[in-house]
């Protein structure tokens, strides 16, 4: 008889793997909606598109830094008169229209 009384059971299984911890934001800057796809913080973070950044941009305005800031009135306005001076854009039937009178589809 041997004098260690070690038992080694774990020498046939395999050692568990340690679980990796998650981040969910690495940001420094949480918005107060909570975050999401329609969050203007996280699609800045991604490098996703925001419109509202491009239209006040191209006025001249500061950009809103969280979605929970209310819109100041120059801000309003711009979205507003941007949105009603869209006529160039056609509905979806008359862009089927004009796409079925090309040649190449």
């Amino acid at each position: 008889m041997s004098d260690k009384n070690t038992h080694v059971t774990s020498m046939n299984f395999p050692q568990r793997k340690r679980q990796k911890k998650l981040t969910v934001n690495t940001s420094p800057f949480i918005c107060g909606c909570g975050g999401g796809q329609s969050c203007i913080v996280d699609r800045r973070i991604v490098g996703d598109w925001v419109h509202e950044d491009d239209v006040f941009r191209k006025a001249g305005l500061p950009l809103r830094k969280h979605c929970l800031q209310p819109y100041y009135k120059t801000q309003e306005s711009a979205l507003s008169s941007f949105m009603n001076h869209q006529e160039d854009q056609l509905s979806i039937n008359d862009r089927w229209t004009e796409d079925s009178k090309t040649d190449k589809l």
